[in-house]
């Protein structure tokens, strides 16, 4: 396993409070620096961006986000090449809640014979106090996949390169990709030239053996990932890991690399058994979120330095 991931889950496990961050971001800095990286870190702005290396110089940027996520009762589940039913599956639950909270709101108007005006205040206090409740107000203690796998193949990444770091690659660590993909969003607004680099995005990295490459259109075709493909079909076929590719089309996933117009984001998942479901993510934004695969992470990290870093 991962020194990095072993590192986080037992000093680092939750990274959503500011506090919390503020001590991780302290973590990552020096760690930066003993791998003689340069560290830019705007701690007056609200959405606190890490950013290691030189981004002028790269033309490849690997990120990953590094806010946690809060405790959900059913788990975010990733269906990255089912866009349909994992749009259903969101909507569907919320759809659950709302009716539910409709039912109450007319049985205690009816229990004490409020006007329709009340029903109303009342649905929507229900709605939202419970929505936030079981998906917002707790902070979730078991973040292995999500996203600690990404942090920590960053990491491994910035360590096997430390010896010969070039200039044409960078690193940055996300923050509030959980609120919004807001700290993607911020450093696109400040920095438009970035969306000129290959970003390579890391999310939920770390359960199952199948990588899969969502790629937006102006990066799909791009020499980079050109070259990367070259470099796994030169090694032959891996009986315990696969690489797969796809466009926007067909592909669902909501992660920092859709902030980027050259965006690709990476994730893990499982090959679901039957013909409906493809591939899939589980246990994320809940208490089970404690499976990761030992080789993923290092396994991800080399692949990423020799078949792109190298290349460069």
């Amino acid at each position: 396993m991962s020194y990095y991931f072993n590192e986080l889950i037992s000093n680092h496990p939750i990274r959503r409070k500011q506090r919390d961050k503020d001590l991780f971001i302290d973590y990552i800095e020096k760690e930066a620096k003993n791998l003689n990286y340069e560290v830019i870190v705007d701690k007056k702005a609200e959405h606190k961006n890490i950013i290691i290396g030189n981004v002028k110089t790269a033309e490849v940027i690997f990120t990953a986000h590094y806010d946690t996520p809060p405790k959900s009762i059913i788990p975010n589940l990733m269906l990255p090449r089912n866009p349909k039913i994992a749009k259903m599956y969101s909507i569907g639950f919320f759809t659950v809640l709302a009716l539910l909270a409709l039912l109450v709101s007319y049985v205690i108007c009816n229990i004490f014979e409020l006007k329709r005006e009340v029903f109303a205040i009342i649905y929507l206090v229900l709605y939202f106090a419970s929505t936030y409740l079981l998906f917002r107000l707790f902070d979730n203690k078991n973040n292995y996949n999500d996203n600690t796998s990404g942090v920590a193949t960053v990491l491994e990444l910035m360590k096997i390169t430390s010896n010969d770091i070039n200039k044409k690659t960078a690193f940055i660590l996300f923050d509030n990709e959980e609120n919004g993909m807001k700290g993607s969003k911020y450093l696109v607004k400040e920095n438009p030239n970035i969306n000129n680099k290959i970003i390579i995005n890391l999310d939920c990295v770390g359960n199952g053996n199948n990588f899969i490459f969502i790629c937006k259109d102006k990066a799909f075709d791009s020499v980079v990932l050109n070259k990367f493909k070259n470099y796994l079909l030169n090694l032959g076929e891996d009986k315990n890991y696969k690489y797969l590719f796809y466009g926007m089309n067909g592909s669902f996933s909501n992660s920092d690399y859709k902030s980027f117009d050259k965006g690709i984001g990476v994730m893990a998942c499982i090959k679901g058994k039957g013909k409906i479901i493809k591939y899939f993510t589980p246990r994320i934004h809940t208490k089970k979120d404690t499976v990761v695969t030992d080789d993923n992470i290092v396994k991800l990290a080399n692949d990423l330095k020799r078949g792109i870093i190298d290349e460069l």
